[in-house]
């Protein structure tokens, strides 16, 4: 948070495209996936099969060749597995599933503490927010998530 995720090394092997590698996590039925092909094919799929294990894709924006690492929602005590080598993290949390929130706050409290991603700039993403009727407001889900508390522990600088 606060932080460019686009500085970094650029690659030879890909017509001085910026390397950068970013760690897509959240539980299971999030949106993960869903969220990546949007960006990958610019088309919303709303039937995907859930990622069991893991999902690479690449993405190209700009100068930048992005690598996602799509992790599996069913496994988090794997995830940690994923944490080195990455240049950034995306946390989606499934907005419309209020039993899920507690959970979902865990697992992020769990991993914005592990020392491996210490300096590594995340985005929190609030999926499915467009279902109104579904959904959980957008003020209940930041006190829930607690992401005040959150962003002053994840402060980086450089």
């Amino acid at each position: 948070m606060g932080c460019d995720i686009m500085k970094a090394r650029l690659s030879s092997k890909n017509s001085g495209l910026i390397e950068k590698r970013i760690l897509l996590l959240g539980l299971d039925n999030a949106g993960k996936t869903s969220i990546l092909l949007q960006m990958k094919e610019n088309s919303f799929m709303p039937q995907s099969v859930p990622t069991i294990g893991l999902n690479i894709e690449q993405v190209q924006f700009r100068d930048y060749n992005l690598t996602f690492w799509d992790v599996g929602g069913q496994a988090t005590k794997l995830w940690k597995h994923y944490f080195d080598s990455v240049d950034g993290l995306i946390f989606v949390i499934d907005s419309t599933d209020p039993e899920r929130l507690a959970k979902a706050k865990a697992e992020l409290t769990r991993v914005s503490k592990d020392p491996g991603l210490a300096h590594i700039p995340y985005l929190l993403m609030f999926n499915k927010i467009d279902l109104a009727e579904q959904r959980v407001p957008l003020e209940e889900l930041i006190l829930k998530m607690d992401i005040e508390e959150l962003s002053k522990s994840r402060i980086v600088n450089f």
